[in-house]
């Protein structure tokens, strides 16, 4: 219908179509861009806590990078087909920009859903490692890890040390202990002399920021999703138009 309607209008409208599809490049070049920054961006992140991430979401930036790179490439190919007005490079242009938005509207709507599903996993993983904390060394490490670099104490607060994990502990661990009057450092043990703590549990501190960072990824995925859609319908119809350009020139 939208190839019949370009007939009877001419080449005006043609010639905005294709303006308007080298538009639709320039987004794709900085949302390509944008993808692999969030991707790239996503891995950095989750190597500060991967030891309670699930492999999952590194699986998913690396979607996002590839995506991404895609895309980029793509944008040249649109924008050589409109100007050497090549059907075949259109065509080829549209059929992969198709299979794109597939595969990042899919990807955004998994990652909608896999929201809650990474924030329970994060926290039933910080609660086991507590469990096995001074008795696997993997999970020792793990903890003291992101205590340090986070400056973070147990999964809710300091006192999940004593409270929360099973073994409990008498005090907290030596890489949640802190300098006084330094940033998110306040929490005392009464008997435990001078020593303070960090305030703030990990799972309270890092939970935003993995919200933050699916959301975010979701939403660039869809938004560059659906503005593929629209390009591809818009490729189609110039790829016919082309074609009966070079028909009608023949004869």
């Amino acid at each position: 219908m939208g190839c019949c309607l370009f007939d009877c209008i001419g080449g005006i409208v043609l010639t905005i179509f294709r303006w308007a599809l080298f538009v639709f490049n320039v987004i794709f070049l900085v949302g390509g861009i944008s993808l692999i920054v969030t991707g790239s961006l996503l891995l950095v992140n989750i190597g500060e806590v991967d030891d309670f991430i699930s492999n999952d979401a590194e699986i998913g930036a690396i979607i996002l990078i590839t995506t991404g790179s895609i895309s980029f490439l793509l944008a040249f190919l649109g924008c050589c087909g409109a100007i050497k007005k090549s059907p075949w490079m259109m065509n080829t242009y549209a059929g992969l920009l198709f299979v794109l938005f597939a595969t990042q509207l899919a990807g955004g709507i998994v990652a909608f859903v896999y929201q809650d599903s990474l924030e329970n996993g994060f926290k039933e993983r910080l609660v086991n490692y507590g469990n096995n904390y001074n008795t696997e060394e993997f999970a020792t490490k793990a903890w003291d890890k992101l205590q340090s670099e986070q400056q973070c104490c147990g999964v809710g607060n300091f006192t999940d040390w004593q409270e929360l994990f099973v073994p409990p502990l008498e005090v907290p661990p030596v890489s949640c202990t802190c300098n006084e009057g330094s940033d998110g450092c306040g929490a005392q043990i009464p008997s435990n002399g001078d020593i303070f703590y960090y305030t703030e549990g990990c799972y309270t501190k890092i939970q935003p920021f993995l919200r933050d960072m699916v959301l975010s990824t979701a939403g660039v995925g869809i938004g560059t999703a659906l503005l593929q859609l629209v390009a591809g319908l818009f490729s189609l119809c110039l790829a016919n138009r082309f074609k009966e350009k070079r028909r009608k020139g023949s004869h």
